[in-house]
């Protein structure tokens, strides 16, 4: 494209590094990094943000940190993107404070904040501050719990050996647990070696697609 005399501007960038990210390709996308620097674009809100994302896809969570720290403004993407690439890797309490400081630069989470930290809790092995941010979520801000949010919750209890609460949970749902939910606490029980309470719950569901049961216990 330059050598056809067209000048690569942010959102050729962009593209490209979205296409690096996809292909997990760490050395094209820090050359194109270095073409963003060396133009004097590194401070453009939408690269600083796909660079975050590309970096932490690309197990260099590190540079993320960097990019995340030296950037003069941040948007809901930004801060979004750092603390599901914080929680991705096993950093479930910096994600965990990166809400809080977000929350106190005047930005309002929303659902996939709240998504991002519950994941991020679930993977830390932080249970009690994953319920707790549920919580809030639903009494705070008053949002209502989606299947994605329960789904999470399930997750974050399972993964801590906490089968009865998960369970007492999925049967206290305001609408019928989807697959999502169901497929979070049977390949949790599963993992813990622990037999299943819910396998007539779960066909009773005749879900269209079928792949969940086949990590079933």
């Amino acid at each position: 494209m330059e050598l056809q005399g067209c000048t690569a501007d942010c959102f050729t960038f962009s593209s490209v590094i979205t296409a690096c990210t996809n292909l997990s390709a760490l050395t094209s996308g820090q050359q194109c990094h270095c073409r963003i620097f060396m133009k004097g674009l590194e401070q453009n809100l939408a690269l600083a943000n796909s660079l975050i994302d590309m970096y932490a896809k690309s197990r260099s969570i590190q540079d993320s940190r960097i990019i995340f720290s030296e950037m003069c403004c941040r948007d809901w993407v930004s801060w979004t993107s750092m603390m599901i690439a914080l929680g991705s890797h096993g950093y479930g309490h910096e994600a965990v404070e990166l809400l809080n400081q977000m929350v106190k630069s005047g930005i309002k989470p929303d659902m996939i904040v709240f998504i991002a930290v519950l994941t991020a809790c679930s993977h830390a092995g932080l249970i009690d501050r994953g319920l707790t941010y549920f919580k809030l979520m639903t009494t705070t801000y008053k949002m209502r719990a989606s299947q994605e949010i329960y789904a999470c919750v399930i997750d974050l209890l399972v993964r801590g050996g906490r089968f009865k609460e998960a369970y007492d949970i999925i049967r206290s749902m305001p609408s019928a647990p989807d697959e999502s939910v169901w497929a979070a606490f049977l390949g949790e029980c599963k993992a813990h070696g622990q037999p299943t309470m819910t396998a007539r719950q779960v066909l009773d569901l005749k879900p269209k697609k079928s792949g969940i049961f086949d990590s079933a216990p």
